[in-house]
């Protein structure tokens, strides 16, 4: 490996070159290959599942791993070669004058060291990695080119079950029908992974505990339990897997028939030969095929004893987990008989001094035995119920992102959502699809069909919808009613629809849940279709005109209800009259649904429903509610950065409000465009609409608007012109008001400006108080969003005046209030000011990570 001195190029963690030289050196390889009709190989390399040390033992564990890969990387190469770190766990390796077969011998040889190799420290810890390779001039002839065919190589070769290279082309043209949701990046479990690892600790000392994980059908608990596997390998642990049948549900002691099984698969006859004759007795008599030949103490005793079966069970399992402790995992837990049960309720009264956790998974509805045994064991110390819920629509996004590789369209993402309900199982089916369809197709990048027109793939529907006029009529009215409500219904609410007994609607609810239509909910009284296709299957096959009638049947109930009940939501109301083709009607209710949802922060739907709103206004002449609607559009445009479009928006609302002559509303819309054009740096925009606030506001005494105006004009002066003397002096007059007023609400506004131009003063004190002052006054108010900002300013003042610590921590309170009510605007400042503190701290990982989040957003 070739040395140089420069400490600028060289990573100062693994002693090896670092991102910066690696571009630089590759243009130079390129132009030597080129000069001299030369071949070079480039290796992009990931440890596989690196993030688990990091999650499971901490950074800096996770950095001595790093430190000590990068010496074992060296170690496998040509004193030519020039090894760098890309970034994170990813390495890149450039080959000279190397040919595509020797750079797979090679690639291979870096995989077989590092499965081989265990890294010192504590714990320590076995890995293995993955490499994509390419060939210059074949794969590519610029830096990007060679760069992209390997990083689809490396996605390949961790696609195909990782620990291995790719290193032939075909992977771009193999790549589309093949894409394993089960290899990708667990999303939305975060919170489920941490609570996990901590509840694993218990067998470091040496106890044992139950962990039960619920959640819908599809919504990914298997999937969770194999990245407990992976979890409980890295530590040292074992685990057991095994699944729990519908269809042997009835039969005593299956489930422990089937860990039993497993453990002789695993573990071989031995573990049953190193318990006493008793013991053996009951296992032979519950499993005599494991046993390789007829015990001769078979008759020493006369009479079977389930307990004696359950310490046999138990005295196994604890021989084995001696040797670092062992997890027992049941999926589709709500299938265990009764007997296996009484198992788990007999080995709780024995866990605590052993090194044995069980897992079970179950769907959310519980079945009798589950509900026993989790009220037997609740009890316990050592208890965790987790419950996995479907994806929100930005972890769907993230999914589908990473399996394609690439960001889908908006509309694409929505569909999948709608489809699936967020659930993992069902995402995956749907996308296979689409692929097999040929609505999904790679040509160098995806090309998305008419995904509206796929059809219903058979995993998520069932013959029986088919089959659904065929059903008693009453059962009939019920599923169409059920479809056209939508996600979620109510037996009492369909029975007061249909006008007919409660007890009748429960027994058809009962039998279509036997039959897999539907699922109970955990609320008394309340189901669900088994997903989201069978209930499109049945709306389509209701006729256009009795849709509508049953969209207004249910339109009228709910409004009958409305204003007595607070989770009926008004655009589920509104959404049904606009169903039953009577838009007038739907009008008040997405009025006040916008109004919700800009009381939430959900200003994207709120949008959606303006522009709803609009599209029925649109020839009337009502202009003092168009001009509310446009002002409306054009904040919530602001708060998700369209800033262009939020001044059409508001521009739009100004000729209206001319039409009325509403002068107060016009010097706010005066106030909001001056802000706009302040984002988008039209200073002389921005200071004429300032000065027509300034004028009609203190025409008319509007003291909130004007206020807010002249906090603009501060800004101009002190932003704009770097005129931070007339800034304050400006801002002095508007506190002075504000004080008189009491106006709370545009203090602390005009407070932090003070603070921030007093900084630019260098009067660090001064600024301090003012900064101080305008977060008790923000806390106050409650407008998170202002305390958020404020926060992030006050603590680049903590910076010059306290150090790193003091600053990190108010960097901290603003990325949490930030990422609570998901203010897009503000993260992105948050999280680059934050990286610059782990830096200077000496937390690259942590810095790193944060500079890529900063920029995807």
């Amino acid at each position: 490996m070739q040395k140089k001195e420069n400490f600028n190029i060289i990573d100062e963690l693994t002693g090896l070159y670092n991102r910066r030289y690696l571009f630089l050196r590759l243009d130079e390889e390129i132009k030597r290959a080129k000069r001299k009709d030369g071949v070079f190989s480039l290796f992009l390399l990931d440890l596989d599942y690196f993030k688990m040390v990091n999650d499971s033992f901490g950074h800096i564990r996770g950095d001595e791993v790093l430190k000590e890969f990068g010496t074992l990387l060296k170690s496998a190469l040509r004193d030519s070669d020039l090894a760098f770190r890309y970034g994170g766990d990813e390495f890149v390796v450039i080959l000279p004058d190397t040919e595509r077969e020797y750079a797979k011998r090679v690639a291979e040889r870096i995989i077989e060291r590092v499965k081989n190799y265990t890294f010192s420290g504590e714990p320590p810890v076995n890995l293995s990695a993955s490499i994509g390779i390419s060939v210059f001039p074949y794969d590519g002839v610029t830096a990007e080119s060679i760069f992209k065919v390997a990083d689809h190589r490396l996605y390949e070769a961790k696609r195909k079950g990782r620990s291995r290279a790719i290193h032939i082309s075909e992977v771009l043209t193999e790549r589309s029908p093949y894409i394993s949701f089960n290899e990708l990046r667990l999303i939305g479990r975060d919170y489920h992974i941490d609570q996990i690892k901590k509840f694993l600790r218990l067998l470091s000392e040496e106890q044992g505990g139950f962990l039960f994980i619920k959640g819908d059908r599809g919504c990914g608990k298997t999937r969770l339990l194999r990245e407990i596997t992976k979890i409980a390998e890295l530590t040292g642990y074992r685990s057991i897997y095994i699944k729990a049948m519908r269809h042997v549900e009835g039969l005593p002691f299956n489930t422990v028939k089937d860990i039993l099984k497993k453990i002789y698969s695993v573990y071989g006859p031995d573990v049953f030969f190193q318990i006493p004759e008793a013991y053996q007795l009951e296992i032979y008599k519950l499993l005599p095929e494991i046993f390789t030949y007829k015990p001769d103490f078979e008759t020493k005793f006369l009479t079977s004893s389930p307990y004696r079966l359950f310490r046999a069970m138990l005295v196994i399992l604890e021989n084995i987990a001696r040797a670092g402790g062992i997890l027992i995992m049941v999926d589709d837990a709500h299938w265990m008989d009764r007997k296996s049960v009484e198992f788990f309720q007999y080995a709780a009264s024995d866990l605590q001094s052993m090194q044995i956790i069980f897992i079970f998974s179950y769907i959310s509805y519980k079945t009798r035995e589950i509900e026993e045994l989790l009220k037997f064991v609740s009890s316990l110390e050592n208890f965790l119920e987790l419950e996995v819920l479907p994806l929100s629509p930005k972890e769907v996004e993230s999914l589908l992102w990473e399996a394609l590789r690439e960001r889908p369209p908006d509309d694409f993402i929505n569909w999948v959502y709608d489809k699936t309900g967020g659930k993992t199982a069902y995402i995956a089916i749907l996308v296979k699809a689409l692929i097999q369809q040929n609505v999904l197709v790679w040509e160098g990048g995806w090309r998305f069909g008419d995904y509206t027109t796929i059809k219903i793939p058979k995993e998520l529907s069932s013959a029986l919808i088919y089959e659904y006029t065929k059903r008693p009529k009453e059962t009939v009215k019920v599923l169409e009613l059920c479809s056209v409500i939508g996600d979620s219904f109510s037996a009492d609410f369909i029975a007061s629809l249909l006008d007919i007994n409660l007890g009748t609607v429960l027994d058809v609810m009962d039998e279509l849940v036997r039959e897999g239509v539907l699922e109970e909910k955990e609320e008394y009284l309340h189901y669900r279709f088994a997903n989201r296709m069978i209930r499109d299957t049945i709306y389509e096959l209701i006729s256009d005109d009795r849709r509508k009638r049953l969209h207004y049947l249910v339109a009228s109930k709910l409004e009958e209800m409305f204003w007595g009940h607070k989770d009926i939501s008004p655009k589920t109301l509104a959404f049904h009259y606009m169903q039953a083709d009577m838009k007038k009607k739907a009008i008040p209710f997405l009025e006040l649904s916008v109004q919700n949802s800009m009381e939430n922060y959900a200003y994207n739907d709120a949008i959606n429903t303006i522009h709803e709103l609009l599209e029925i206004l649109e020839d009337s002449k009502d202009y003092s509610r168009l001009s509310t609607l446009y002002y409306k559009l054009g904040i919530c445009y602001k708060h998700v950065n369209l800033f262009k479009e939020a001044k059409e928006a508001f521009e739009r609302s100004l000729q209206l409000v001319e039409e009325v002559s509403d002068q107060l509303m016009a010097a706010r819309l005066y106030k909001e465009i001056a802000g706009i054009c302040d984002e988008l740096g039209m200073d002389n925009e921005m200071l004429f609409n300032i000065e027509r606030a300034i004028s009609i506001a203190s025409a008319i005494n509007a003291r909130e608007e004007l206020l807010e105006a002249m906090n603009l004009k501060a800004i101009y002066y002190g932003d704009k012109e770097k005129n931070y003397v007339e800034a304050i002096l400006t801002l002095e007059s508007a506190i002075e008001m504000a004080e008189e007023e009491r106006d709370n609400k545009v203090l602390p506004k005009l407070y932090a400006n003070y603070g921030k131009y007093e900084f630019m003063l260098n009067h660090y004190d001064r600024s301090k108080m003012y900064f101080e002052r305008a977060l008790d006054l923000a806390v106050s108010s409650g407008d998170k969003r202002l305390e958020s900002v404020i926060l992030l300013n006050y603590a680049s003042v903590m910076f010059w005046m306290e150090g790193l610590e003091s600053a990190r921590k108010y960097y901290e309170r603003a990325r949490e209030i930030a990422q609570m009510y998901t203010f897009q605007r503000i993260l992105p400042y948050v999280y680059s000011n934050l990286s610059v503190i782990y830096i200077h701290m000496g937390e690259y990982s942590l810095a790193y990570e944060l500079l890529e989040r900063t920029y995807n957003l």
